[in-house]
């Protein structure tokens, strides 16, 4: 249809008809990709956007496994509080075979392993994402990071479990 047209303002010598069929062929490409640009843009951004609310999800079911670890660790050792502080005294005065759970004490050690799949999920995409401007997430990593270094300030914190 659209070549009839140019061919018939060829054939009659429009070319200013011609030229304005020109124009108006080249403005429906320009918008033809923008358009296209546009969508890719959108569908771009929402997989971004998916990908993140993933990594942020497994950040936040990771952290409440870590929370309910420690809860957990604090419970037993305040349970053992008591025996750990019979061991202390015992050192010097008294003796240890009057404490029957003492010799468990030390050999029932179990440490904690923060989980850090969210963390390298978030590092990742930070790295792969230089220009983003996400506070939370950064706050998250320099949470994570801080929290690493304490650990190899404590080093029993993350020794293998018994």
């Amino acid at each position: 249809m659209f070549s009839k047209i140019k061919i018939d303002l060829l054939k009659n010598k429009k070319v200013k008809g011609y030229l304005s069929y020109a124009k108006g062929e080249i403005v429906l490409i320009v918008i033809g990709i923008s358009i296209a640009v546009n969508i890719n843009n959108v569908i771009d951004a929402k997989k971004k956007e998916n990908m993140l609310s993933g990594i942020m999800k497994t950040t936040q079911d990771e952290l409440k496994v870590d929370i309910e670890e420690i809860d957990f660790l604090i419970e037993r050792y305040e349970e053992e509080k008591e025996n750990y502080n019979f061991i202390l005294d015992s050192l010097d005065s008294r003796s240890m075979k009057d404490c029957p759970k003492c010799p468990f004490v030390l050999t029932n050690f179990i440490a904690f392993h923060p989980k850090t799949r969210g963390y390298q999920q978030i590092s990742n995409y930070i790295d792969s994402k230089v220009k983003t401007s996400d506070s939370l997430l950064f706050k998250i990593s320099n949470f994570y990071k801080s929290s690493f270094k304490l650990l190899k300030i404590w080093p029993w914190m993350i020794c293998k479990t018994i």
